[in-house]
């Protein structure tokens, strides 16, 4: 069995990845291959292939159109593709209809921005349609808790609060002497701090008794230490609630006004809006571009300050604005402002209940961009040489489990994402922010939540599209590149998710098992109410707000209220949640490997695109690592072939040794397998156009992956060089029939 994966990368693995499968092709490789394994950018062009070997044409009698050969391959088999649709001097392999869908793709290089009317601001008002509809559901529901606190204080006699709008939930205790109110947040942290001290008091005194008590002391030690985080915690929420009072004095004492309290805040959630993008920019450069090397470790230090600046200006900031307004509608004399906060509320529920999460994040955007660049309508592209201006209405509803039929030609295609469990009970899972979670023709899971059918996941709704889009799902809380990142961050990963600021996919548990346990005999119904085709969709309360630190905090009231410890275990982002969230693949392993060595295939192929200016081989480590701990696998190779050294003497750039490796692939039955591995690289006797191209884009071939828009020249040089790569390769090897590699004749 033979397999190829393709890395992620965004469209710069996607379009060198082509350059390599059309060389590959044109070789009598392709044809060979058993399966696909793809992740995040590489599953933009393998989506692709699977999307035209699976399309039949409406023309054609329902014949299969497209192969795997050198005469039917989609996308052509030569590098250069006829532009010219008039054209009747077209190749072998580089046909009028290849040369068309090449031609569509190169001229869609931008795709998140194609035209038509969908332009950069398209992007930006759906990006700032979720942000308003979270804003919408979450923030009178924060300032329906500055009203409870209110609240709980108005049931006391009515002398006891003379100061109350001043100093925000107080008390005056004249019993005890004290006449003036007080702040019962401070009040409580100071009493906390007091108990603690206290505490450990208790403790040091303890130690002096014999040695008998050892294990009691040992268990008081381990209690200790487990309130101690909490006990700061607390603190740290009751003093930054207990001060708003006072902050909000002091902005209402500098213009003697209320609203200057509102506008702070609104200043405060802005600036710490834009801290979060300096942030990201951050994480974009310590990611990829590594130039300047000399501290690393100074950068994270820095990350990790601007990060925690971001979440202290935009918290604060929100839970400010929502004092204020609270504070205006309890000062108010009239119904007015009641009346509208009422209706607002109601409006919050409402939306909060039945809006879709999955349709009013980025993620649809991103979803459809992509499938109307790499999925198009095949019978327009083949009659016009262009995209159909009503979008790709074929592939949008195509269900992945109609794909890759046992009679079809082609691999079976994986699609690698990540199943978010940065909240399992399991060390290992949480360690990893996650699992490898696949989508493919007929099994869709992963080892942490379990398997389905993918004719019964989703009650069969999960198409390739989609597919294709959670595997790219890069910019999502609670994920980050291997499991590391900023937005691992779980303060950062809180705000992005009640901002709605997401690329990832809210899927029901594959396993209905899992509902059924956590309602003993009737799980039945609560399950037929949790799939999706009777209405209980993922929204903003279930599993938006539930996955978050606030259902945290509720699972672990009802688990301390309840003798079943597993009460509410499936609240937060564990793998027996009702809901699993699923992102970019590459948050796992970004090389598609780990799938293919989990079937011991004897020879795999892997495209490696992910940007690596430093040749650190980041992504290829991950693999190997997880690799080898999972399932015993070991890998040897010599990567030093690939790293550039001494300069070209032709054109003084400096130059690999070669552009791919192999090694051997050891696994624990014994057995050896093949790896070849191919890197983007740049080596010596390239194409004239890649050589000029290099010299004006010195970052080339592994510019930064926040680079989406591709023009003409960009789409051609990794094209080109991914084809120059592959004929080397198969100048060098042959794949034969039985899936072995051996020396070319």
């Amino acid at each position: 069995m033979v397999g190829l994966a393709i890395s992620g990368g965004g469209i710069r693995s996607a379009i060198f990845s082509l350059g390599v499968m059309q060389r590959l092709a044109r070789n009598g490789w392709m044809e060979k291959i058993d399966y696909l394994s793809t992740v995040s950018g590489g599953g933009y062009i393998g989506s692709s292939l699977t999307w035209f070997l699976h399309h039949k044409s409406s023309e054609k009698d329902g014949d299969t159109e497209f192969g795997l050969t050198t005469d039917d391959f989609p996308f052509g088999t030569h590098r250069v593709g006829k532009i010219n649709p008039d054209s009747n001097e077209a190749e072998k392999g580089g046909g009028q209809d290849k040369a068309k869908i090449l031609q569509a793709l190169r001229q869609n290089g931008k795709y998140l921005t194609p035209g038509n009317g969908i332009t950069i601001f398209s992007l930006l008002g759906v990006f700032l349609r979720g942000t308003f509809l979270s804003i919408i559901v979450y923030f009178p529901l924060l300032v329906l808790f500055f009203l409870v606190l209110y609240e709980i204080y108005f049931l006391r006699p009515a002398n006891e609060y003379p100061a109350f709008m001043e100093h925000f939930t107080t008390l005056k205790i004249p019993a005890l002497g004290i006449a003036e109110p007080l702040n019962l947040s401070l009040v409580f942290a100071v009493a906390l701090v007091l108990l603690s001290i206290l505490g450990a008091m208790f403790y040091a005194f303890h130690t002096y008794y014999p040695v008998v008590y050892k294990k009691r002391r040992y268990v008081g030690r381990r209690l200790f230490d487990r309130l101690s985080g909490k006990i700061i915690i607390s603190l740290i929420v009751l003093v930054a609630l207990g001060v708003l009072p006072f902050i909000y004095d002091w902005l209402y004492a500098l213009k003697n006004s209320d609203n200057t309290a509102i506008y702070a805040a609104a200043s405060s959630m802005v600036l710490g809006f834009m801290t979060s993008l300096a942030a990201f920019r951050t994480s974009s450069s310590l990611k990829e571009r590594q130039k300047n090397r000399r501290s690393p470790a100074l950068k994270k230090v820095l990350l990790s300050v601007l990060t925690l600046t971001t979440v202290i200006f935009l918290i604060y900031g929100i839970f400010l604005l929502a004092y204020s307004y609270s504070y205006k509608l309890i000062s108010s004399s009239g119904m007015e402002l009641w009346s509208i906060y009422i209706v607002w509320v109601l409006i919050a529920l409402f939306t909060g209940r039945y809006v879709n999460i999955n349709y009013v994040s980025v993620h649809r955007y991103y979803r459809d961009r992509l499938m109307e660049t790499f999925m198009p309508n095949v019978d327009e592209i083949l009659k016009n040489g262009h995209h159909d201006s009503e979008g790709a209405t074929q592939a949008d509803r195509l269900k992945l489990s109609d794909v890759c039929r046992r009679e079809s030609s082609g691999p079976y295609h994986i699609i690698n994402t990540n199943v978010v469990l940065v909240e399992s009970p399991n060390k290992k899972f949480r360690g990893r922010g996650g699992d490898n979670f696949i989508l493919s023709p007929l099994y869709c899971g992963s080892n942490a939540t379990g398997w389905s059918r993918t004719r019964h996941f989703m009650n069969n709704e999960m198409t390739l599209p989609t597919a294709m889009a959670i595997s790219g799902a890069a910019a999502n809380p609670d994920a980050g590149i291997g499991g590391e990142g900023p937005t691992r961050n779980r303060a950062l990963s809180l705000l992005m998710s009640l901002l709605n600021i997401r690329l990832g996919y809210w899927a029901p548990h594959p396993d209905p098992e899992i509902h059924r346990r956590e309602n003993g005999e009737n799980g039945k119904v609560k399950l037929k109410k949790l799939n999706p085709l009777y209405g209980f969709r993922p929204n903003f309360f279930h599993p938006m707000l539930t996955s978050t630190a606030f259902g945290t905090f509720v699972k672990k009231i009802r688990s301390s209220l309840s003798w079943n410890q597993k009460a509410g275990s499936y609240l937060g982002k564990t793998e027996k949640s009702h809901f699993v969230e699923l992102t970019d693949g590459g948050h796992f392993e970004n090389l598609g490997l780990y799938e293919l060595i989990r079937r011991k295939l004897k020879t795999i192929i892997v495209c490696d695109a992910g940007a690596d200016p430093g040749f650190d081989f980041t992504d290829l480590a991950n693999a190997i690592e997880k690799i080898r701990v999972d399932f015993g696998v070991v890998i040897k190779l010599d990567i030093n072939p690939l790293v550039p050294g001494n300069s070209d003497p032709k054109n003084g750039l400096r130059c690999a040794d070669c552009g791919f490796i192999t090694a051997k692939v050891l696994y624990p039955d014994n057995s050896v397998g093949k790896l070849i591995y191919i890197k983007t690289t740049f080596t010596e006797g390239m194409y004239a156009d890649l050589v000029y191209y290099k010299k004006q884009n010195p970052l080339f071939p592994d510019q930064p992956t926040s680079d989406q828009f591709f023009d003409e020249k960009q789409f051609e040089a990794y094209r080109g060089l991914g084809n120059f790569i592959a004929k080397k390769l198969t100048a060098k090897y042959t794949l034969t029939e039985q899936g072995d590699i051996e020396p070319a004749a």
